[in-house]
């Protein structure tokens, strides 16, 4: 399995890319401890990925191994979007002013979720009240960006109340939402291949019939390599990108502000 070989090599070379920055000092926020956790996350999933590349053991036939692709391609999906998250926020930003916002607001659209609902348990209430108060000071924080005080107030009511932050401006003071596939393409890829990609990973994670047809036809181990070929082939891709971006991102990061403590 040619590009199974190549996706191992290729991860410790990742590995290696974020290893070698052990010690550098973080920013007075998180925010190069964050895109380092990005990253980490991103190596758990291909972690995850190379082990199921090895076959999972089959309970229905002893001694028997398959490759569950079925798991694969929905890891694939999270891997992908767990880089374009990292893209999005760290490296696509053409100011420092475009960077703080996207960050602000992918924090706030986090604490967001956590705290739609009162807490049952009162032993959780006083969690509850320490992230609304977060939540308010990061408010704060995000009505005071120079970006965000250019929207039209329409959106920008709208993107706190959905906590939505993945969005660009179209015109001045006119914003609009973007897709994972959207951002895919500011990143570099073609059009047609990140649209067509991201919906057939897609289809996976939604069991669509489209995937579910895959389940019922393929059989043999080389048209399931052929159906995990191509997914695999942007992967890597992406996780060169990843190494190539992540150091000049890092110390970016630690250039704009004096460090506190390391990583």
């Amino acid at each position: 399995m040619i590009f199974h070989q190549d996706f191992n090599k290729k991860l410790l070379a990742l590995i290696a890319v974020g290893e070698s920055l052990k010690g550098t000092r973080a920013r007075k926020d998180d925010k190069i401890l964050d895109a380092e956790a990005l990253l980490l996350k991103f190596v758990y999933h291909c972690s995850t990925l190379d082990h199921l590349l090895k076959k999972t053991p089959s309970p229905l036939n002893n001694g028997g191994c398959f490759i569950d692709f079925a798991s694969i391609i929905p890891i694939i999906r999270a891997a992908i979007e767990n880089a374009l998250s990292f893209t999005f926020i760290f490296a696509l930003p053409q100011s420092k002013h475009e960077l703080e916002l996207r960050y602000l607001l992918w924090l706030y659209n986090g604490i967001q979720q956590l705290t739609k609902e009162k807490p049952i348990l009162e032993q959780n209430a006083e969690v509850y009240y320490s992230l609304k108060r977060q939540l308010n000071s990061l408010e704060g924080q995000i009505k005071e960006n120079k970006i965000f005080k250019s929207m039209q107030p329409k959106y920008a009511k709208n993107i706190l109340k959905t906590g939505r932050s993945r969005f660009r401006e179209v015109d001045d003071g006119k914003f609009e939402n973007v897709a994972w596939a959207d951002i895919a393409v500011e990143a570099g890829f073609d059009d047609t291949v990140a649209k067509q990609l991201y919906s057939f990973l897609s289809s996976y994670a939604h069991s669509d019939s489209l995937c579910i047809s895959h389940i019922r036809l393929v059989k043999n181990e080389s048209d399931k390599l052929q159906i995990l070929d191509g997914p695999f082939d942007i992967l890597e891709y992406i996780m060169g990108n990843m190494a190539n971006r992540y150091v000049s991102i890092i110390r970016g990061l630690n250039e704009s502000s004096q460090g506190l403590s390391t990583l």
